[in-house]
């Protein structure tokens, strides 16, 4: 391959003694060394020969043996045009002290399949989409693998690429930087090329389980990965979705034997466009599964894997307390079937660091603050050792719910300040429900952040520390309200029905309205399924979804927004 590669790199439009080529060889036996001090070039051509230690520990080599200001990485099966070195350098003239990254494209010369046809649209789509962003907007969609440059004494700094990683390691490098501060360019006139020659059945074999063991050992480095992870979007938000990986992930063999042929006849076949698709969606399956068990291998167990990834969170909603008797009978049933009723803190810490959750939860979550929670819900919660939610409209603390008087009931007493306080101490946390329960879609920019950051200053004032949650009046959100949410909160729950995952969006949580009288049936599809009554499904939606490396995997379609784990930058 460098026979292909390497004279594009020796031949860049610099003068030879501006630059050096650095080649190391991992643990090579096929002559690569020796090719490469036969070669007889102007330019400064050195080859470090060392045992195997993978990717990272290769990298980490180079850099350490270059002697120039500038590195710049690629791959041995890469090459860039004439230009592509300069343009880097030109883009560190201007005082630029941080990750400039170039395009990576696949090479015509690439063998033809399915696997090279999924990296091409990957490659693709990530690039397109970093240029049309302008500036990078999360740690998590960035890859430190090939055409990058950086000051070398930058990623010494920064003890280069961890080589505890044998997959991953350039995403973990990349997100250590920016947790750091550095900053990172996108250079689009600055492409390689690559020349992929791996078969479906070698991305299946090799690759995929190794991209599954560093999801999760990256997950676990950095908590704040973990929602952005190929788990959490292969494993997506319905316990369907859970049950069939069980049945691909625990049988000794993997489901992809039964896949193979017809991966393979599909490949055979791609010149047909039709098929060829059909192809590259059994191929994005075995891929997945492999993953999976990757990952699974990783974890320990099927068990270990979903409690790490997979937990499902019902999210029951009352607005009222009907009936005390039926309200324990519910929570009663809960309680003998294993279920527990969790804080939102408690979520938030498995979300962001994969603090343990008990097997079964479940949130309770309570509107309004109404005064006969403290007489009769919560006093049954706390026998039961659950804890729940309560969402305080905050400028009627002590007072009565005047909205009621439209809906015939007429105003109903509200928890005062002091009861706020003794059932917080209690462990039942506080969140907030605006300031006067008013419709926030069509507020204007001073109004909605006097209903939603001043409640947050108002529970504050009567809890001594801010609130987590924030509960949408009608469920009504659009963007001025989230970025609002956002800065005063750290979750939001809506009104539309379903179950709570790690993909899940936090300030669109799914929550499923339920009444103390409902029957218990109603009840065991609500904490299974997300949804009181089967008449009104949920539909899980299956697409394929870009990999963080560089190849789609089959995904759910929950969706994190880019700006979701970290600032513009």
């Amino acid at each position: 391959m460098l026979a292909r590669t390497l004279p594009h790199a020796l031949n860049q439009d610099l003068p030879p003694g501006e630059y050096e080529v650095v080649v190391v060889c991992d643990g090579s036996t096929d002559g690569t060394a020796e090719f490469v001090r036969s070669i007889r070039s102007s330019v400064a051509l050195r080859v470090i020969e060392r045992p195997h230690r993978g990717l990272a520990a290769a990298r980490n080599a180079g850099i350490e043996a270059a002697r120039g200001e500038l590195v710049l990485l690629l791959d041995d099966d890469m090459f860039g045009q004439p230009t592509f070195a300069a343009r880097h350098i030109a883009a560190h003239n201007d005082g630029f002290d941080g990750i400039v990254i170039g395009p990576l494209r696949s090479a015509p010369e690439s063998r033809s399949g399915l696997a090279t046809e999924l990296v091409r649209r990957s490659h693709n789509e990530y690039h397109d989409q970093l240029a049309g962003q302008g500036p990078m907007r999360s740690a998590y969609k960035i890859w430190l693998a090939a055409n990058f440059s950086a000051p070398r004494n930058l990623l010494l700094n920064h003890r280069g690429y961890d080589e505890r990683f044998s997959s991953s390691e350039d995403q973990e490098f990349a997100i250590r930087l920016w947790n750091a501060g550095v900053q990172f360019r996108f250079l689009p006139d600055a492409p390689v090329y690559e020349i992929y020659s791996k078969s479906a059945g070698q991305a299946v074999a090799s690759d995929a389980p190794r991209t599954g063991k560093a999801d999760v050992q990256l997950a676990r480095k950095h908590g704040g990965y973990r929602r952005a992870s190929i788990l959490a979007s292969l494993i997506g938000e319905s316990r369907a979705k859970l049950m069939l990986w069980s049945l691909c992930c625990i049988p000794p063999i993997s489901p992809d034997l039964a896949l193979r042929v017809p991966c393979s006849m599909a490949e055979s076949l791609s010149a047909n466009s039709r098929i060829e698709q059909i192809g590259l969606r059994v191929f994005q399956y075995r891929r997945a599964i492999a993953i999976m068990r990757g990952a699974m291998r990783e974890a320990g167990s099927w068990q270990a894997l979903r409690r790490e990834f997979g937990m499902r969170l019902p999210v029951l909603r009352y607005a009222r307390i009907e009936s005390a008797q039926s309200f324990q009978a519910q929570v009663r049933w809960l309680a003998r079937r294993g279920y527990a009723a969790i804080a939102p803190s408690q979520w938030l810490a498995w979300i962001r660091r994969g603090e343990a959750l008990p097997d079964r939860p479940v949130l309770i979550s309570f509107d309004c603050a109404y005064a006969e929670l403290a007489e009769s819900a919560l006093p049954i919660l706390l026998r039961h050792g659950f804890r729940a939610a309560v969402h305080v409209v905050t400028a009627e603390i002590g007072g009565t719910s005047q909205w009621d008087r439209e809906s015939g009931i007429g105003p109903q007493p509200l928890m005062t300040a002091a009861q706020i306080r003794y059932w917080a101490e209690k462990g039942i946390e506080f969140g907030s429900h605006g300031r006067r329960l008013r419709h926030l879609s069509g507020l204007e920019a001073d109004r909605l952040a006097d209903e939603i950051e001043g409640s947050a200053a108002d529970l504050t004032r009567v809890l001594g520390r801010p609130p987590l949650s924030f509960l949408y009046p009608g469920g009504a959100v659009n963007d001025a309200i989230l970025d609002c949410v956002r800065r005063s909160f750290e979750m939001a729950m809506g009104d539309q029905p379903g179950l709570n995952a790690l993909c899940t969006d936090l300030y669109r949580m799914h929550t499923t309205a339920i009444r103390s009288d409902h029957r218990i049936g109603n009840l065991a599809l609500a904490v299974e399924l997300g949804r009181v009554s089967l008449r009104a499904r949920n539909p899980v939606v299956v697409n394929a979804v870009s990999s963080p490396r560089t190849q789609p995997v089959l995904g759910h379609s929950c969706k994190l927004r880019s700006n979701e784990h970290a600032g513009v930058r």
